[in-house]
C-alpha cells in the first residue's frame, strides 16, 4: 500500500467534485458548491476530469458549456464559447485528456473533438460542424483522407497514448473508436455484432477476442503506466483489459451476483503506485484494486462509499475520476 496522492471524482447527481485522500480517509467537496452563492463557482453536470501540467484539476462542466480549472480552491473558466459566438463549438464538454501539454476535449453536443494549446490556440481533431437534419451512418473504418469530413455523434470519454493514438467513446452508437492521423479512424469492436447483455448474475459470456464481442455500454476509459488500455462497462458490470494489437481482451473485474442490472464499474483511474481506483455505480463507492499479471484483479482494502455519513450517489454514466 503506497498511495501518497489524492483521488478526485465526480458526483454528477449533486453537481460536485469530491477529493479523497486514501492515506488519511479525509474526503471533502472541492468544487461545485459555492459558500458565498457565487454562480461562477457552481457546476452543472460535471463530467470528465484531468490533471494539467501544473497539477490543477480540469473539469468538464458539461451543462454550463465550459471547461474549468480548479486552482487554489477557485473554479476558473478556461474554455468556453463567447457570448457573441454563434457556431457553439464548445457545447457540452464530456471527455478530457492531456497530450504533450495540450488539452484534448470531446464536446457531445458540438459533436467534435478539439485540441487546445497552453497559449489558448485550438484546432479541430475530429468531427465537423453538423448539417441540420443530417443523417449520420456508422462506419467501421474511415481512412485518413476522409477523416476531416467525417461527422461524429456525441463523443464522450477519451484517452491519448504517448504515440498520439486517441481512444474515445462515441456515445450515440455505444462504440469505442481508435484514431491516429496516419491510420485513420476505426471502431475497436465490430459494429455488426449486437451488444450481448442478459439481466442475470452471469451477464454476458466472457470473450477473449475483441473481434468476437461488442460491449453493451462502453463508458469509462483509462491507461495504466504502461499505456495499456482499460474499458469499464457498467451494464455488463465489468472492466476489460484490451490488447488492441493482439486482438485480445480479458476481464480484470468480473460482475458480482449482487449487482443490480445495468449498474457496475463506470470508470477507473490508476495511481502512480499502480493501484486501480474504480468508480462503481452498483455499490455507490470508489474502490481500490490491485492489478495482477494474469486473471482478475484483487480487491483492495480501501473504499469510500459516503461523505460525512451520507451515501454517495454515483450513476452508471460517471466518467470523472483522476489521481494526483
Amino acid at each position: 500500500m503506497a498511495f501518497n496522492y489524492r483521488i478526485y471524482f465526480t458526483e454528477r447527481s449533486k453537481n460536485r467534485i469530491i477529493c479523497w485522500d486514501p492515506d488519511t480517509d479525509d474526503a471533502q467537496v472541492v468544487a461545485g458548491v459555492s459558500l458565498d452563492d457565487d454562480p461562477s463557482q457552481r457546476l452543472n453536470d460535471p463530467y470528465g476530469l484531468a490533471i494539467d501540467a501544473e497539477g490543477n484539476l480540469l473539469i468538464c462542466d458539461s451543462n454550463n458549456d465550459r471547461i474549468c480549472r480548479l486552482r487554489n480552491g477557485t473554479v476558473e473558466p478556461l474554455i468556453f464559447d463567447s457570448e457573441t459566438e454563434t457556431a457553439r463549438r464548445f457545447s457540452n464538454p464530456t471527455g478530457i485528456t492531456i497530450e504533450n501539454d495540450c488539452i484534448i476535449a470531446a464536446f457531445a453536443v458540438s459533436d467534435r473533438i478539439w485540441k487546445f494549446s497552453r497559449s489558448g490556440e485550438h484546432q479541430g481533431v475530429l468531427g465537423r460542424a453538423s448539417i441540420p437534419y443530417e443523417v449520420v451512418s456508422l462506419k467501421e473504418y474511415i481512412p485518413p483522407s476522409e477523416v476531416a469530413q467525417h461527422p461524429l455523434v456525441s463523443p464522450t470519454s477519451l484517452v491519448s497514448q504517448l504515440d498520439g493514438t486517441l481512444f474515445f467513446i462515441e456515445q450515440r452508437y455505444g462504440v469505442l473508436r481508435e484514431y491516429h492521423p496516419d491510420t485513420g479512424l476505426r471502431c475497436v469492436f465490430p459494429v455488426s455484432r449486437k451488444p450481448e447483455y442478459s439481466p442475470s448474475p452471469k451477464r454476458s459470456a466472457p470473450k477473449s477476442r475483441i473481434s468476437d464481442y461488442h460491449p453493451p455500454c462502453p463508458n469509462g476509459l483509462a491507461l495504466d503506466s504502461k499505456q495499456e488500455l482499460y474499458l469499464a462497462d457498467p451494464v455488463d458490470g465489468v472492466v476489460f483489459h484490451l490488447d488492441i494489437q493482439q486482438n485480445r481482451m480479458c476481464r480484470v473485474i468480473e460482475p458480482e451476483p449482487g449487482y443490480p442490472p445495468g449498474r457496475g464499474p463506470a470508470a477507473l483511474a490508476f495511481g502512480r503506485d499502480g493501484t486501480a481506483w474504480v468508480l462503481n455505480s452498483a455499490t455507490g463507492s470508489v474502490d481500490s484494486y490491485e492489478p495482477t499479471a494474469n486473471g482478475p484483479w484483487r480487491r483492495g482494502a480501501k473504499s469510500l462509499s459516503n461523505l460525512n455519513g451520507i451515501p454517495l450517489s454515483l450513476n452508471p454514466s460517471e466518467v470523472g475520476i483522476v489521481c494526483s
